[in-house]
């Protein structure tokens, strides 16, 4: 077989050969600025809809919350690559977006779809992670509230909400990449 010798061939010193990275570190360089760029807005635009999903998972009405978990369900269980997938094909190809180039590198009509995407998916995972850590506040917590003349709403506002966000702010570093 041709492929056999591929790798058989090689020397220690061709395998870390990185002579090739001179002449495409500025592709390098502007690739991460995209990434980091997409990431913080991507998750700085998830996170009050994770609040609002959040909350609703926790809701009474049983229609509010069969809609937050369905929409948990599916933005957590399918691949991230079908979701780019449908939102850049199908929402964007039925919205147009004007191909502008920011920054000199960031063209905007291949940006904002994956920013829409990204973000849609990371405000189910947040949204898991903001409702365990409502529910890791103690009972005792939210009951106190209540006792001090505090409305259910005002409790979650002023007690249970302040002491989740402290649960969880190492959480989110470890959501995962699909």
């Amino acid at each position: 077989m041709w492929w056999s010798s591929l790798f058989t061939d090689m020397r220690p010193s061709d395998f870390f050969n990185f002579s090739f990275l001179p002449k495409y570190l500025s592709f390098f360089v502007q690739g991460l600025e995209y990434t980091l760029l997409l990431s913080i807005i991507s998750v700085g635009l998830a996170v009050i809809p994770a609040l609002a999903l959040a909350l609703m998972r926790l809701s009474r009405n049983k229609i509010v919350r069969n809609l937050s978990g369905a929409y948990i369900a599916v933005f957590r269980s399918t691949p991230m690559m079908v979701q780019l997938y449908i939102i850049f094909y199908g929402l964007f190809s039925v919205i147009k977006i004007p191909s502008v180039v920011i920054l000199g590198f960031i063209d905007l009509s291949r940006f904002i779809p994956g920013v829409v995407a990204l973000a849609l998916n990371s405000s189910a995972s947040v949204a898991a992670i903001i409702r365990a850590g409502i529910l890791a506040v103690g009972r005792g917590q939210n009951e106190a509230a209540r006792s001090a003349g505090l409305s259910s709403r005002q409790s979650m506002k002023l007690v249970g909400l302040p002491q989740a966000s402290k649960k969880n702010l190492p959480a989110p570093d470890n959501e995962p990449v699909k």
